[in-house]
């Protein structure tokens, strides 16, 4: 997604293929990342201006890499955390709502899971970034910027769940027709 912050800066996760080499086979797995650009963001750009802004801004600066993506054990966590709690005080003392829009945690410190929280109050939605600083939590409020960004990555993921749903289907078939060879080969 694409994400401004109240300061003006602009954020952006994206996906990646890493390949490695171990023992002589390459190997892919995804790798995520939050971005900041320095660029200015109106916020009502297309789906393209932005991949053109990205790909042609020199300061584009990796945050985080981010892993374990919306985990159940982030929200027991976010729901039991006394680090958490001090952050959101002032918040839910003026009668905010709180749910979890994402979660991840970071390779450098994956015991403190980093959260896109969604609070809401009778009148009002804000967004908020919640980062570990080593002791305690940052909150920087963030908006959702460029809505057809955000509608072309909804379509990119709904096409990704259909490709998976197919492939897990077809290694399902796979499944019940190596059934039969799987028992004669163990025997």
């Amino acid at each position: 997604g694409l994400y401004q912050s109240s300061v003006g800066i602009v954020y952006f996760n994206a996906d990646f293929l890493k390949s490695e080499k171990i023992l002589g086979v390459e190997i892919f797995s995804q790798v995520n990342n939050f971005f900041s650009i320095g660029a200015i963001v109106q916020g009502d750009e297309s789906y393209q201006e932005i991949l053109d802004l990205i790909t042609g801004c020199d300061d584009v600066l990796k945050e985080k890499t981010c892993t374990n993506f919306n985990a159940k054990s982030h929200e027991s966590y976010f729901n039991t955390s006394d680090q958490i709690e001090e952050g959101l005080k002032n918040l839910k003392r003026r009668g905010y709502k709180f749910t979890i829009s994402q979660s991840w945690e970071s390779p450098e410190d994956e015991t403190h899971p980093e959260y896109i929280v969604s609070a809401k109050d009778q009148k009002d939605e804000k967004l908020f970034m919640m980062s570990w600083l080593g002791e305690c939590y940052t909150m920087e409020e963030i908006q959702k910027i460029c809505p057809e960004f955000w509608a072309q990555l909804e379509l990119e993921q709904s096409q990704q769940n259909e490709q998976q749903a197919s492939t897990a289907a077809d290694y399902a078939e796979y499944d019940l027709i190596a059934e039969p060879f799987l028992e004669i080969a163990t025997k």
